[in-house]
């Protein structure tokens, strides 16, 4: 496969994973309500992402360098997938704290783990521009992921955020 293609496939993940990062934001009051909570007692939600977000960086460079940065990647991916569409579906306020807790889980591998196959596919005098590439990319979704978010509920629900992000993975 092209490396160009490799950095805008691997930058697309990025991509979700920052939006879905702090998507919860600007819906979370309209989850409380659905869900019958107080707003405060919904933010339990992003502390649930957030903590297993930042831990388990930690653990996927071992898992990349054990496994293969490829399967790490596209297995962490399959499975943000499937717990952002969870997500959709909870019924309680603790159901989504573990279906983010997964989610965040499984992000942590995107960003961390992509910058170590750019590293390793693209020669030293290529490589600032694949990974300025793939920065950008990524990080246009966090800073378009209020926005996203938000209009999305306000066209569908807060839970077809989740929906839209899990077809978006």
């Amino acid at each position: 496969m092209n490396k160009k293609k490799i950095v805008l496939i691997l930058g697309f993940a990025g991509f979700v994973a920052m939006a879905d990062n702090w998507v919860v934001s600007p819906i979370l009051p309209s989850i409380a309500q659905n869900l019958n909570v107080n707003v405060a007692s919904a933010s339990i939600i992003i502390s649930a992402y957030m903590l297993p977000f930042g831990l388990f960086q930690l653990l996927y460079g071992f898992l990349a360098e054990r496994y293969g940065k490829r399967q790490i990647i596209t297995l962490s991916t399959s499975l943000f997938t499937i717990a952002t569409a969870l997500c959709a579906f909870a019924i309680a306020i603790p159901d989504l704290a573990v279906y983010r807790a997964l989610t965040g889980m499984f992000a942590a591998a995107i960003m961390p783990v992509s910058l170590a196959l750019i590293g390793d596919l693209f020669p030293m005098e290529e490589r600032q521009a694949a990974i300025g590439s793939f920065m950008g990319i990524s990080f246009l979704g966090q800073g378009l992921s209020m926005a996203i978010g938000g209009s999305i509920a306000y066209f569908l629900n807060w839970r077809g955020v989740f929906a839209v992000y899990a077809v978006l993975a």
